[in-house]
């Protein structure tokens, strides 16, 4: 007998509209590499900062409210609207550009119709269930001041990050 395994999927009641958080269920990612041509397989978490704000009393009454590592968390109608496009990011990764950040992580840029659209992540080996590696996807969100520019920032293909994340190379951040 084989049991069924039903994912559990977020689901949240907003303005009298039943939110759909399907798009943010975990979801594999196969890329190939120099090092792996036949592909390595990676695991996709998200964040609940591509959904949610920093919480602010004045701004966030009245609005759903999550704790995230014992940090008050408000639910960003925004925020969660741009977050449908964090799949297909994904999806675009392995033939992709990112840049390393000053915080050593990893941001995609996204423009689309004048809109910066910046998902932040990590990526770490994870030798689970057959995975190589897992990205986390720390938050994703629309600046509202202008971030960090790209100049400044250390481009690296994604594929290459890949290849020195497997063998346990250090990319280094050179300030620009």
């Amino acid at each position: 007998m084989t049991a069924e395994v039903k994912k559990a999927t977020f689901a949240l009641d907003y303005e009298g509209k039943a939110l759909d958080f399907s798009h943010l269920e975990p979801m594999d990612l196969a890329c190939p590499t120099q090092a792996r041509p036949n592909g390595v397989r990676i695991n996709v978490r998200f964040s609940c900062h591509c959904f949610t704000e920093a919480y602010d009393a004045a701004k966030h009454d009245g609005r759903p409210m999550m704790m995230d590592r014992g940090k008050q968390r408000a639910f960003c109608p925004a925020r969660f609207e741009l977050s449908q496009q964090l799949p297909d990011l994904i999806r675009s990764l392995p033939d992709a550009h990112v840049y390393m950040t000053p915080e050593a992580n990893f941001v995609r840029l996204a423009l689309n119709e004048d809109v910066e659209y910046r998902m932040y992540f990590n990526v770490r080996r994870f030798a689970e269930s057959g995975y190589d590696l897992q990205i986390f996807v720390e938050s994703a969100y629309r600046p509202d001041t202008p971030g960090l520019p790209p100049e400044k920032m250390q481009k690296v293909r994604f594929k290459v990050l890949v290849d020195k994340v497997l063998t346990n190379q250090k990319l280094k951040f050179h300030r620009r």
